[in-house]
């Protein structure tokens, strides 16, 4: 195939080698080592505008649809995704848009979800949240998509599943970007709003990417109450994919997705950031949940809060 970008060599395959060739110089590469660089680079040519959003996709099982700064795999059947994933980096966390409450069906898609569940008892609950989403009106509007939301019981979306959003915008801060995909689980509960499915579970895994790889993930029941906290619900990566099906973030070297899909330890879920509260809560005097978290069990402190840190007397130094 021909290069991309301004040069203007060749690129070919010689037996088990990869051959790159121009300016009169050839240069092989065995393509055993390269195989994870060159999955990686071919997955970014081909999704274009998602760039790093589309590095790490699982093999899609239903409708693939690509947004600026998401991508989902939807299930026209059940008119929820399968998944959807994306890289939160540290200024999308900490951008100045305000959430903007209008849900919309995908017009994209024949089976979008109606905007509106009325008298079904669960929340709309966005697998790429609102708050990961504030870096422009554009892509904060993209996040209210129905093929970005799943059908979650009050408890599980305003409790722990919100409790590990916010750590997760956290992890962002602390590590520069981090990756995250997330889905449903495959059997129902219950089937609402003209066909679209309630999932038994929720599950959401997050890859911390470069010099120290580790990943973490998690699965949570989506049931009228939720006991426990976001470290009750903790799994390794090896589990969410035996329960899920998938084989994720397989664009790794071998090593290295064999170690973080299985290990529990290397993962620090107290990992410290300062996140921007959303232009409302910052007018003078307003109160805000506490940014600090639990030494014991990596959440999110509970206690609001009206000092300008963000934080609580317990959270303060």
């Amino acid at each position: 195939m021909r290069a991309l970008g301004p040069w203007s060599g060749e690129v070919g395959r010689v037996g088990g080698n990869v051959r790159v060739q121009g300016s009169g110089t050839t240069v092989v590469f065995d393509i055993a080592v390269m195989r994870p660089m060159v999955a990686l680079l071919l997955m970014l040519v081909s999704w274009g505008a998602s760039g790093q959003d589309a590095l790490f996709l699982p093999v899609a099982q239903g409708e693939l649809i690509e947004n600026p700064t998401y991508v989902v795999d939807f299930d026209p059947e059940g008119r929820i995704p399968f998944w959807v994933a994306y890289e939160l980096q540290a200024a999308e966390a900490n951008g100045p848009a305000e959430r903007s409450d209008n849900f919309r069906t995908d017009q994209r898609v024949s089976r979008s979800a109606p905007a509106r569940w009325p008298g079904s008892g669960y929340d709309r609950g966005h697998m790429k949240p609102a708050g990961d989403s504030r870096s422009s009106a554009q892509e904060m509007g993209a996040s209210f998509l129905m093929t970005n939301m799943a059908p979650q019981t009050p408890a599980l979306n305003r409790g722990e599943w919100k409790v590990l959003e916010e750590l997760v915008r956290a992890w962002s801060q602390a590590h520069g970007a981090v990756y995250v995909v997330m889905g449903a689980g495959s059997a129902s509960r219950a089937v609402i709003a003209d066909g679209v499915r309630v999932p038994t579970h929720f599950w959401k895994t997050v890859l911390r990417y470069g010099v120290d790889t580790a990943a973490v993930a998690f699965i949570f029941p989506n049931t009228m109450e939720v006991p426990g906290g976001v470290q009750d619900y903790r799994v390794t990566v090896d589990s969410v994919e035996a329960w899920a099906g998938l084989d994720l973030f397989s664009q790794l070297p071998d090593g290295t997705e064999a170690r973080v899909e299985s290990e529990m330890g290397a993962w620090d879920m107290g990992a410290k950031a300062a996140i921007n509260p959303s232009p409302k809560a910052r007018t003078a005097g307003a109160a805000q949940q506490c940014s600090g978290t639990s030494k014991s069990t990596g959440a999110r402190c509970r206690n609001m809060t009206k000092d300008p840190s963000g934080r609580c007397h317990h959270h303060r130094n």
